[in-house]
């Protein structure tokens, strides 16, 4: 099945200004574009691999780790995406995730306006929900999604099939989904179980700020919620560049998760500075789990970029005891062509 669509993309991609309606003589597409991001790099961490594997985070099941995996070098993933832009006014989008041992469907969507401020979605995508799942990974600052985001939604996020129809004006996106519900971290019922809602508000490009509200049913049918809120700030003095973000997670039933990561990213004339702090608040009976970031950041270009991190984790353990994790990674992004996904 993936090598289909593999196919399918490829072929609108290469052929699609060769086609023609035979009645107008027109184009049947207007717009195509091919992209590819290379993202590979280099890591140390004061534990070994085999032993980094056994560690976990109590209160949850499982807190996978797919970039920057292992102690040396990474070939993180060469992701492709496709975009074609139909005459009649839809746009359909494809992003395959090609890694060493796999190959995978990250989105293959439509979209299209129905109305003046109205749009409809419908695919495999990334779910509008809160802030940063909407982003693909190397989009990102920081070289990793933050503890409480991979915890309540595994190291990929929340991306799934179904459909979602949204309201859009200058300053306000509302946006309403029914998907699969097949995220193992937090559903795993499927059967079109989940349901999102989410609000979002900007003030030009200085502030963006929503809530955001998910309900489903895990693998055994019990009710799981989950409940956001974040703020975004940008704001420039002199030659400079500074991004706040401030992101607020809840997971309700069964089990109870409260989380947060804050982040600011100074940049100037391609450098930049950044700190991240991360917490789950409460996971079952633990709390106070936290982890802390700094970054230093050169961008050659759009999603060109070199990042130096350096991040010690205190949110581990082993056989009932903390264990502090402490990592430097060199992360390189180099991409190709023009992207329209987030």
């Amino acid at each position: 099945m993936i090598r289909i669509l593999i196919v399918f993309f490829l072929s609108i991609a290469l052929f699609a200004h060769e086609k023609h309606d035979s009645e107008t003589g027109e184009d049947i597409f207007d717009q195509t574009d091919i992209s590819a991001v290379l993202s590979m790099s280099a890591l140390y961490r004061n534990v070994a691999d085999n032993e980094y594997e056994s560690l976990y985070v109590p209160g949850v099941e499982a807190l996978e780790k797919t970039y920057n995996k292992n102690r040396g070098f990474n070939l993180n993933y060469l992701e492709i995406s496709l975009h074609t832009l139909l005459n009649n006014g839809v746009d359909l989008d494809g992003v395959i995730h090609v890694s060493e041992d796999t190959i995978e469907i990250g989105e293959a969507y439509f979209y299209k306006r129905l109305f003046k401020r109205i749009w409809i979605k419908g695919g495999k995508f990334r779910s509008s929900f809160g802030y940063i799942n909407k982003f693909h990974h190397h989009r990102l600052y920081f070289t990793d999604y933050p503890l409480i985001f991979r915890a309540i939604f595994g190291s990929e996020g929340l991306s799934e099939k179904g459909l979602a129809l949204s309201y859009n004006n200058e300053s306000i996106r509302l946006q309403t989904e029914i998907l699969q519900g097949e995220n193992e971290t937090s559903f795993g019922y499927g059967d079109a179980s989940l349901f999102v809602l989410s609000l979002k508000y900007r003030l030009g490009e200085s502030l963006k700020t929503g809530l955001s509200w998910a309900r489903g049913r895990n693998s055994l049918g019990e009710a799981s919620q989950i409940y956001n809120y974040f703020v975004k700030l940008s704001h420039g003095f002199y030659d400079f560049t500074n991004n706040i973000t401030l992101e607020y997670f809840k997971k309700n039933e069964p089990a109870n998760l409260e989380g947060f990561y804050a982040q600011t990213v100074l940049k100037r004339n391609g450098w930049g500075l950044g700190y991240k702090e991360e917490a789950i608040l409460k996971s079952g009976e633990f709390n106070d789990l936290k982890a802390r970031s700094f970054l230093l950041i050169y961008e050659m270009e759009e999603f060109a970029r070199i990042a130096l991190e350096y991040r010690v984790d205190d949110s581990l353990y082993l056989d009932g005891e903390r264990k502090r994790v402490k990592e430097a990674i060199l992360q390189i992004n180099i991409p190709l062509g023009v992207h329209h996904h987030q």
